[in-house]
């Protein structure tokens, strides 16, 4: 029976371990911007974070970063986790791996495997105005910028896409793969709109328009019954 429940045990740990994956992202995404449009400077903090419900509200995302600790493993809102920290490096120089654009190494763990689906969504954050990738506490009114896409940038890469490129979804375990999302003005295909940091920490998502009619009619039958 003991031999039995450890056998089941070890089967246990298996499974779990063969769900998570261990890679190394190379990122190089267009000229990342501040709220401004201006180019934030070497060493901007960038995250890599992964939701297993999608990003489908970047406005919902906004309220749900407000006190978050920028440290891997940290869990947000509703299945937003921090992957990995790292320093914006800027690659305007020959000896960037595609001579423009903004660098970052993320080391991954903790990933569950496969690729293509909504529960395994990638993205990246970038805050102006943080450097490094200590641990920092997100007060409300800090700026960030938010990018992610289900395409390969093929522009980016002059038309040849190399075998190790993916888009933003889960890679596959155990090896290094390359981010690569350049905009329009330094070659690319994304345009550099997508690389401003428009986005605030703490920021309310406004009530839709059903909601707000909602709230009315229920002030209106409240009001009819006190009369």
């Amino acid at each position: 029976m003991n031999k039995y429940r450890n056998s089941l045990i070890l089967l246990s740990v298996l499974a779990a371990s063969s769900l998570h994956a261990s890679v190394t992202l190379t990122m190089s995404v267009g000229d990342l911007r501040d709220s401004n449009g201006s180019i934030v400077p070497a060493g901007t903090t960038m995250v890599l974070v992964s939701g297993t419900s999608g990003f489908g509200s970047i406005s919902t995302l906004s309220s749900d970063l407000s006190g978050v600790n920028l440290q891997a493993g940290t869990s947000f809102g509703t299945g937003f986790t921090i992957l990995s920290v790292a320093g914006a490096t800027d690659l305007n120089s020959p000896n960037g791996d595609f001579g423009y654009g903004t660098s970052a190494n993320f080391n991954v763990t903790g990933l569950t495997t496969g690729t293509g689906t909504s529960g395994t969504d990638l993205a990246i954050l970038w805050f102006p105005g943080l450097t490094g990738t200590g641990a920092q506490t997100l007060a409300n009114g800090q700026s960030f910028g938010f990018f992610r896409s289900d395409t390969i940038d093929s522009a980016t890469y002059g038309g040849s896409v190399p075998s190790e490129a993916i888009s933003f979804n889960t890679p596959a375990d155990g090896a290094a793969y390359s981010l690569a999302y350049v905009d329009t003005n330094l070659g690319g295909g994304i345009a550099t709109s997508n690389f401003n940091a428009t986005s605030t920490v703490g920021s309310v998502p406004e009530p839709s328009r059903s909601m707000l009619a909602l709230l009315g009619l229920a002030c209106l039958i409240g009001r009819r019954k006190r009369n």
